[in-house]
């Protein structure tokens, strides 16, 4: 196949053009000339100052013998701010997987491509896969509407999702990776076009490629081959911006280096795990992004991430939807509120961190004149660090921060004189709970894609820590890793935030999505000692919690309240709930076991039975979506915690406060902060420690507590 790029009617030299496995580059004259291949698709390197609107051809369209053109046209501006969106998940359907009628059409997403050029000041997007989220023509069609209709440029790729097409229109069943056999892309390429590209805009070098199809090896070769050939084609020190569903693993982009070892690998843009992580590996950044239209599955809000690059490196700013501009980094970076508590509030002290506390809380240290510590990790989404930092509790006044290279959302562990911590992509340390010093440090597991948001657990010998794929031991005193497992999950299982429990030598955990799902191991040697539960929506969910006397409750996806033995893991009872699910603990007290269920509700149940005692509505104001998949209404996701003999304390996103009776059920607001509360809060003697969202944490005394 052969043909030439012009622009206005003069050649366009050095412009790439592909089949999709070949790359050439056009002569002086703008003339190229490609062999013959059976990729569906030839197309031209858009950007660098040029674009075009038809920048690809479907070879089934070509006559043969013809030549095929590509009319490029200078860009009507210079483009260089960019959005990074994923996980769009475009459903014209009744809804599945989570979703409803309505909460994802083109209407929705043409609103937020209006807030990213209006609000945002972006010049073009990128979006990383799962545009659709059943992969059918109809969602394909909705989605390939908005597309049109967009008022900036949008470069688009597939993620699973766009591939479960023959599932929902042939069988209407939830695909998995089992199930859905050879991944099919003709619904995407018949709507979208071409499956992997590259462009060059904002001085990047832009490559994308199918992840789902690479990794169940149904194109890999050729995906691979013409990535090598593309960057062939690109001058010496040229920066390059890697775009996949999911994040690729260390193996990728170490070949990718010894191919290609005239450009430069800045790093890479993901989704597919809906939670926003960024972690640095070298010089490299590696930026998974949560959802654009709906709360992500850690309980961020409906965020993307706003990219300009420097010519050096990617300076990124990671921006909630929705909002107003003074809540747009809640969750992700510091942003302390300019106003106070509201006046009926008692605030002892405020103190403003580097970075947020989101979904882990608030524990208890000793300093080195034996004075109360309040303990924290955070992180910094736009500087993709993070740490741990000790403020005293009788003034608020910092006794030390320890930075680390990522950011923590899992809670720190305070045993003794000790403070354990793990960044999300599972990088150990063991601290000083006094001075902070570090003690020792170890990493998890070298694989990249680990999202690790539950607190370690500490026994007398050993730290238990993992995620997903990769679980660890290590020796508390030096640690020396013990043993390693990586038959607990599997890469493609939901992060799991649920924290576990200790008992004696071993410890107990729970994981979502994958069989067994609970499980008790011994901490020294991660052998087994019981195993149980499925896959399904009865899988744990959130933080495991001690009854009287040997019992172990938690709340499951389903959602279900249950209860099981901790000696033997036998299930005593479950019990439907009928609300959201949640990652919070269920608190366990003489009057019962108070849920928080995520959606503004809290109910006790019967400890014995499961059977409900009372039920109350929080009266909190709606705030953004922070509760995965939803999108209006109050919700809360912090764990009730014990203030008192006879009440607990809860928080809402909307920044309330409460004081519960464990006897009645009866609410009362005592507290209303300037900012979202989507990490746990802790009691001391009374006092109440609450992170918010802006990056702040609050020491507030509820008088009648």
């Amino acid at each position: 196949m052969r043909g030439t790029v012009l622009a206005d009617g003069d050649a366009v030299a050095d412009r790439c053009v592909s089949n999709g496995i070949d790359v050439v580059l056009t002569d002086a004259a703008g003339a190229w000339d490609l062999p013959d291949s059976d990729q569906p698709f030839v197309w031209v390197h858009r950007g660098a100052g040029l674009d075009c609107a038809n920048w690809y051809q479907r070879c089934s369209d070509v006559a043969d013998g013809r030549a095929v053109d590509f009319e490029m046209v200078p860009c009507s501006t210079k483009r260089r701010r960019f959005a990074h969106i994923t996980d769009l998940h475009i459903d014209v359907s009744d809804g599945v997987m989570g979703l409803h009628r309505g909460d994802c059409t083109a209407a929705v997403l043409s609103g937020v491509f209006e807030e990213l050029r209006s609000d945002l000041g972006c010049d073009f997007v990128v979006a990383t896969g799962d545009l659709t989220n059943r992969g059918t023509t109809d969602d394909f069609v909705e989605i390939g509407a908005a597309l049109a209709a967009a008022p900036l440029p949008v470069y688009q790729m597939p993620g699973n999702h766009d591939h479960y097409g023959d599932f929902f229109e042939n069988a209407g069943d939830r695909p998995t990776a089992r199930l859905s056999g050879r991944p099919s892309g003709d619904r995407y390429e018949h709507e979208l076009g071409p499956r992997w590209w590259s462009i060059t805009e904002g001085g990047l070098r832009i490559v994308a490629i199918d992840w789902h199809t690479w990794i169940h090896g149904v194109d890999d070769d050729v995906q691979r081959s013409w990535l090598t050939a593309d960057l062939e084609c690109a001058e010496p020190g040229t920066s390059v911006l890697v775009l996949s569903h999911d994040l690729m693993s260390h193996e990728f982009f170490e070949q990718l280096a010894v191919a290609a070892p005239h450009v430069e690998i800045v790093g890479s843009l993901s989704g597919h795990w809906h939670t926003a992580r960024s972690a640095r590996v070298g010089t490299q950044i590696h930026v998974n992004t949560g959802n654009p239209m709906f709360g992500s599955w850690d309980w961020s809000p409906p965020h993307c991430r706003v990219i300009e690059f420097d010519g050096d490196a990617l300076n990124m700013r990671t921006c909630a939807l929705g909002v107003d501009e003074a809540n747009r980094s809640a969750t992700f970076a510091a942003k302390h509120a300019a106003v106070s508590a509201d006046s009926a509030t008692t605030v002892l002290w405020r103190a403003e961190l580097a970075g947020v506390t989101h979904h882990g809380g608030p524990s208890l240290a000793t300093g080195l004149d034996g004075a109360p510590l309040v303990v924290t990790g955070w992180r910094d989404e736009d500087r993709s660090v993070g740490g741990i930092t000790a403020i005293r509790l009788d003034d608020g006044a910092e006794a030390w921060t320890s930075d680390s290279e990522a950011g923590l959302i899992a809670p720190v562990t305070v045993s003794g004189d000790v403070v354990a911590s793990v960044t999300i992509d599972g990088h150990v340390a063991l601290l000083d709970s006094c001075t902070g010093v570090t003690r020792w440090s170890a990493t998890l597991t070298g694989h990249r894609g680990l999202w690790v948001c539950a607190r370690p657990l500490i026994t007398d010998e050993a730290i238990v820590v993992g995620s997903g794929p990769a679980f660890a031991g290590f020796d508390l005193a030096d640690g020396r890793r013990l043993w390693h497992r990586a038959d607990l999950g599997n890469p493609e299982m939901y992060p799991n935030y649920g924290d576990g429990l200790v008992l004696g030598s071993s410890v107990i955990m729970g994981m979502p999505s994958v069989e067994p799902s609970l499980f008790r191991l011994d901490a020294a040697t991660g052998e087994t000692v019981w195993a149980t539960g499925d896959a399904t929506g009865s899988s744990p969910a959130g933080s495991l919690a001690w009854g009287d006397p040997d019992r172990v409750y938690g709340l499951s996806h389903a959602p279900e309240l249950f209860c099981v033995a901790a000696a033997t893991g036998n299930e005593l009872f479950r019990v439907a709930i009928e609300r959201q699910y949640t990652w919070a603990a269920p608190l366990v007290t003489q009057f019962g076991v108070v849920a928080n269920m995520g959606d503004g509700f809290v109910a006790c149940f019967d400890a014995d039975d499961g059977s409900e005692i009372w039920r109350r509505l929080l009266p909190a104001a709606a705030s953004p979506a922070f509760a995965p998949y939803r999108q209006r209404g109050p919700s809360s996701m912090t764990s009730p915690v014990r203030a008192g003999t006879g009440a607990c304390v809860v928080a809402s996103t909307d920044g309330s406060v409460w004081v519960i009776d464990l006897a009645s059920g009866g609410v009362e607001r005592r507290a209303l902060l300037p900012a979202a509360v989507t990490a746990n809060l802790a009691v001391f003697d009374g006092i109440v420690i609450a992170p918010t969202a802006d990056g702040s944490l609050w020491c507030l005394r509820l008088d009648s507590a």
